[in-house]
C-alpha cells in the first residue's frame, strides 16, 4: 500500500467517524431538549385543541342577594329570638317540675 493510499483510506475513516460524531451529538442534544428531534415543533401545544370560550357573564344571570337588615329589623329578631327561648325554657322547666 501506498503512502497516498494510506493517507486516502485515513482521510475516509476520519469523514465517517466525523459524520458518526455528529449523529451521536443530535441524538444528544434530542435527548437533553435541545434539538429538533422528535419534539414538537416550537409553538405548538400537545393535547386537545381549547374550545370556545365560555361567555360566563352573558348566560349566567347574576344570583339575587338577600337585603340587608337595618339595626331596627335586628333589634326586632333579638327581642323575637329571646322571647321565643324563654317561652322554650319556661315549657321545659314546666314539664320537668311535674
Amino acid at each position: 500500500m501506498s503512502k497516498n493510499q494510506a493517507l486516502e483510506l485515513l482521510r475516509e475513516e476520519a469523514r465517517s467517524l466525523s459524520a458518526d460524531l455528529e449523529a451521536v451529538n443530535r441524538a444528544i442534544a434530542v435527548l437533553e431538549g435541545k434539538g429538533a428531534g422528535t419534539a414538537a415543533p416550537a409553538g405548538r401545544r400537545r393535547g386537545r385543541k381549547p374550545g370556545p370560550k365560555p361567555k360566563a357573564a352573558a348566560e349566567a344571570p347574576a344570583r339575587r342577594r338577600r337585603p340587608t337588615m337595618t339595626a331596627e329589623q335586628r333589634n326586632a329578631v333579638s327581642l323575637r329570638m329571646k322571647r321565643y327561648w324563654a317561652a322554650r325554657r319556661e315549657a321545659k322547666a314546666k314539664e320537668q317540675g311535674d
